[in-house]
């Protein structure tokens, strides 16, 4: 199971992460996607859907309340946040902070906060050769998913704790008075 969420605009890449899905549908058996949004790119992201011939495979959730998510999240082989530019990688850490690997484009805040990190795996905005290789090594490779899993719980730990974000402030303030 491949998971994605957030709102469904063409910058969001969702559309990428169905042509990567219909690539895999052959490479990997009994794959299944869920896409979990709302948003005015919806009907265009359906038509991209139909055109890949995954309709039966990708199924556009709509919204779908929080602990609805956080348990599709956790039953995920990994997530996918496909954006074409992402300002912001809180998506990421939300997916992380589920337990489930995950896979990101490598592009503004989602790189920021998984690249040099061991933590999730990389592919290029719009690439979805790169992004079907992606999710194909991680089914294929259980200790890939489970190194992940470790990789990102300490990330989140050693980083994105509120006990971590206080003292990080607190030496910013520290280098600002000297």
């Amino acid at each position: 199971l491949v998971v994605a969420w957030g709102r469904i605009q063409y910058e969001k890449g969702f559309q990428v992460l169905a042509r990567a899905i219909g690539e895999l549908r052959k490479r990997v058996p009994g794959i299944r996607c869920v896409i979990a949004g709302r948003g005015s790119y919806l009907p265009e992201l359906q038509t991209h859907i139909d055109m890949e011939g995954v309709g039966d495979i990708v199924q556009l959730a709509g919204f779908v309340p929080d602990d609805e998510l956080h348990a599709l999240l956790q039953r995920a082989a990994c997530v996918v946040i496909p954006s074409l530019y992402e300002p912001f990688g809180i998506v990421a850490l939300e997916g992380m902070a589920a337990g489930a690997p995950t896979i990101v484009a490598r592009t503004g805040g989602l790189a920021e906060i998984v690249e040099g990190t061991g933590a999730g795996l990389l592919f290029e905005p719009g690439n979805h050769h790169e992004l079907a290789d992606c999710i194909a090594a991680l089914m294929a490779d259980a200790s890939l998913g489970e190194d992940l899993r470790t990789r990102s719980a300490g990330l989140l730990a050693g980083t994105y704790t509120w006990d971590a974000i206080a003292a990080t402030t607190a030496d910013v303030y520290r280098t600002a008075r000297s």
